[in-house]
Formats: structure tokens, sequence, C-alpha cells
């Protein structure tokens, strides 16, 4: 075999490898998602899952102002899934139900600088689109019906430890807590102030987020448990869930402010 043919057949072989390699990567469902695999979306060797990627691009600025003016939900929904690599679907059989066609036009005014959460939830405020919502089920953003939404509870565990102000009065060294008198962890006994901590974080949530989709209020389905150390396990909707998490982010900066004026103030 000549040089020139054994050159050919190794670059033949070189490009055979790069294509090969190109299929199995589009294969890789982090690619589906716009991931990478890189250490820095994975946690101990395992792809961060859909749900929480899906609610990071949510959670994002908007890349660019949105406005439609008679625009097709469906081209809009298309041009956000390419854009922000998310993978939406649309729930056909409960559109169905309640007579909306993806075809439904989109009018909306210029938004600017605000999550691409909120940017979606005005779009479904708009005429004719009012009973639709997004939620995230089976690794995609589902377009839906709200009533369709409010039957799905998911389950989702919150970690609110920092939440625990027991260290500031409690004498035992440790951190307790818990409810109805338990045991203590981290090596102290728990204190009655370590259950109304708890207690009046459950209850602040109960009362002030979506009050009837609570089964404590008698009219709904929601439930809250406290776990050890400082686990809130919470059946809700999804959309309930993130009024959930809005709740305590703005109680964690309140809370911060507090710590920081508490600190500064120390030494007088």
């Amino acid at each position: 075999m000549s040089r020139i043919s054994v050159g050919t057949s190794c670059a033949l072989l070189a490009l055979a490898g790069l294509l090969i390699s190109g299929q199995l990567g589009a294969q890789d469902p982090s690619n589906e998602f716009g991931l990478d695999a890189s250490s820095e979306h994975q946690s101990q060797g395992t792809k961060v899952s859909a749900e929480k990627y899906i609610n990071a691009i949510l959670n994002q600025p908007l890349k660019a102002p949105l406005e439609y003016d008679g625009d097709i939900l469906s081209d809009v929904c298309a041009q956000i899934a390419d854009e922000y690599k998310l993978p939406i679907q649309f729930d056909s059989a409960a559109l169905d139900e309640i007579a909306i066609s993806p075809e439904t036009e989109v009018t909306l005014a210029p938004l600017r600088k605000v999550a691409l959460r909120s940017a979606l939830n005005m779009i479904f405020r708009q005429p004719g689109l009012e009973d639709l919502t997004f939620i995230i089920e089976d690794e995609v953003l589902l377009i839906t019906t709200n009533e369709r939404a409010n039957e799905t509870l998911q389950v989702i565990i919150y970690r609110v430890d920092d939440f625990d102000l027991s260290k500031a009065t409690h004498r035992g060294g440790g951190r307790g807590m818990g409810s109805g008198g338990g045991g203590g962890f981290g090596g102290g006994a728990m204190s009655q102030s370590d259950s109304i901590d708890y207690s009046s974080l459950t209850k602040v949530i109960t009362t002030t987020v979506e009050f009837d989709s609570w089964k404590a209020s008698g009219t709904g389905e929601g439930e809250i448990q406290l776990m050890k150390p400082g686990m809130l396990v919470i059946s809700q909707t999804r959309g309930v869930h993130v009024k959930i998490e809005q709740l305590l982010d703005q109680l964690r900066e309140v809370k911060a402010e507090i710590e920081n004026d508490n600190n500064t103030g120390s030494g007088f």
C-alpha cells in the first residue's frame, strides 16, 4: 500500500471516529437539555436532575426582551425552548378539555429584566390563556391547565436548619430541633424553644401560602412534615412550591438583615 493510500485511510478512520463520537454525544441526555458532562453539572458522578436544571433555567433573567404581537403560542414556546435549551411540551389532552389551542395568539408588551419564570407567568395571564400554566413533569416543562396542575402533587424536601434560632438561647451547646419533646441532635438536649421555632415556620407556610390548599385547613390535599435534622417534607402542587420557595427566600433575607443589625450593634 502506498504512503498516499495509507494516509488517506488514516484520515478516513479519523473522520469516522469523529462522526461516531458526535452521534454518541447526540444521544447523551445531558446534551439534550443543554448540559455538559463536566463536574460542574455532576454530583458524585450523578448528573443533575432534569427538574433541577429546568428550575435553574426558569430562575435565570431573560437573555433578551420578550415582546409578542399576535404570535402563535406554539411558536412562542418553540422559540423559548430553542433559546433557553428547555424541553417544552403541550399537555394536549388537558388543553383539549378546555378548548384551548396551541395556535392561540399571544400579545405581550415588552418584558425586560425579569426571570424567565415570571415572563412565562405573564404570558399565561394574557386573554385566552388565563386557564393555562406550566409544571415540570417527566423531565419536561409541560404546558397544561390550572386544573390539571392543581391535581398534581409533588414532594419536595426543604432544608430549613438555618431557621433554628435555638443556638441563641439554648444552653446545652447543641442544636436541638423536632417536635413534641423528642430528643435533640448535635450533642444537646432539645428545649421548648426549638420546637416552637420550627412549628412557627410550618404555621407561617400553611397560613400564608395558599391556605385552602392544605389538608390541615380541611379544604386541600397539601401536607407538611418536619424531619430531623432540620428538613421540611412538603407535598404540594408545583405552583404552591414556587410560592413556598419565594417565602423562604424572603424570610432568609430579612433574617440576615436582623442578624447583621444585631452584630453591628453588639458592641454598644
